[in-house]
């Protein structure tokens, strides 16, 4: 079906000035990282256009290592290949936009899904990403996630330590723990009819 026009698009792509990524991704045409040199090369593109997507294979490169998965775009196909993957264990997959029947709308997914990676520690350019936003900033009084703390006596605790994000800090240094105390209520019961 692409054959007719390969030669066509290979003469356009040698037309077009190509560069080194910045950023590396994994190529669908060999499934393991691009190389700078298939980058540039108009025959890879081509390629790309005809041969068959390694899906699975530089899925497999990316499962190697704690990986984060955003898909971009409508629906949950790609995440779904990855969470069936033989190699996927547990890797958190965000989706960017909602599922056809879904009742919620692409605005409210995006939120969401940015407010997972936020949760996760990772840095959102929240100015940015409101600089169309309507409305204005105005003073809020202090509130817990400003991350402001104010000590009794004036002097942090000896030995405390400030944690950019509070639910990364390890579970045997959480300032709260459940604690079990057994009490003998039959002494307690005594004590108040005696009162009475």
């Amino acid at each position: 079906m692409m054959t007719p026009m390969l030669h066509d698009f290979a003469q356009l792509l040698g037309q077009i000035p190509m560069h080194a990524p910045h950023k590396r991704f994994i190529s669908n045409v060999s499934g393991t990282w691009i190389t700078e040199e298939q980058a540039t090369s108009p025959d890879y593109w081509v390629q790309q256009v005809r041969n068959a997507v390694l899906f699975s294979e530089g899925a497999a490169q990316l499962l190697v290592q704690p990986t984060l998965f955003i898909e971009c775009g409508p629906g949950n196909t790609l995440s779904t290949f990855i969470q069936g993957h033989n190699q996927y264990s547990d890797q958190p997959t965000l989706l960017t936009l909602r599922k056809a029947n879904a009742a919620i709308d692409d605005e409210h997914m995006l939120h969401r899904t940015l407010a997972a990676l936020w949760v996760r520690g990772e840095n959102i350019d929240w100015r940015r990403f409101n600089q169309t936003a309507l409305g204005k900033h105005i003073p809020l009084p202090d509130y817990p996630f400003e991350q402001t703390y104010y000590y009794r006596y004036g002097a942090a605790l000896s030995g405390y330590r400030q944690y950019p994000n509070p639910l990364r800090r390890p579970q045997d240094e959480w300032l709260q723990r459940v604690l079990w105390r057994m009490h003998d209520t039959s002494l307690r019961r005594r004590s108040m009819r005696r009162a009475n």
